[in-house]
């Protein structure tokens, strides 16, 4: 009879691995909860549920990255929203929204390109990038709404 298939959910969780981190497993750490991807232990996902309480509730300022799967330039600053994520926790949390999945909150700032960044401080916007960028220019747009005390060097 041969080899069982492979189910098709796991199947298709390992192809959306292979596709958010070009193959570098070790490089971007995905784990998977319930169906569905948690970035990282710095890097969360909110939705257009969660995403009042999480974003524009939080006394902290919180970078939203609004992303998707298939977006190359996406998964290309990975990597670096990871980073600047672990590198400020504490002192402002980083969370992605996929647009695809939550078009309420996307359309509700008016995302028309992605990867778009937007700071969020005190439940309003502060700073928004559109398109990729640097590891540099994201710490330099949250260091701008920090105090001293508040960053926290990795």
């Amino acid at each position: 009879m041969g080899q069982p298939d492979v189910e098709p959910d796991t199947e298709r969780r390992s192809r959306l691995t292979r596709l958010l981190t070009g193959g570098q497993n070790d490089f971007f750490r995905i784990k998977w909860v319930n169906k569905e991807i948690m970035m990282s232990e710095h890097v969360t996902e909110v939705s257009d549920a969660s995403f009042e309480e999480a974003v524009l509730q939080s006394k902290q300022p919180v970078l939203v990255d609004f992303w998707a799967p298939w977006c190359a330039p996406c998964r290309l600053i990975a990597p670096m929203v990871e980073a600047v994520a672990e590198q400020y926790r504490g002192g402002a949390a980083v969370v992605k929204l996929n647009v695809d999945d939550n078009p309420s909150t996307s359309g509700r700032y008016g995302i028309k390109g992605i990867p778009t960044l937007i700071l969020f401080r005190e439940g309003k916007e502060a700073e928004r990038v559109v398109g990729a960028t640097s590891k540099e220019s994201l710490s330099r747009l949250i260091e701008k709404h920090l105090s001293g005390a508040e960053i926290k060097q990795a």
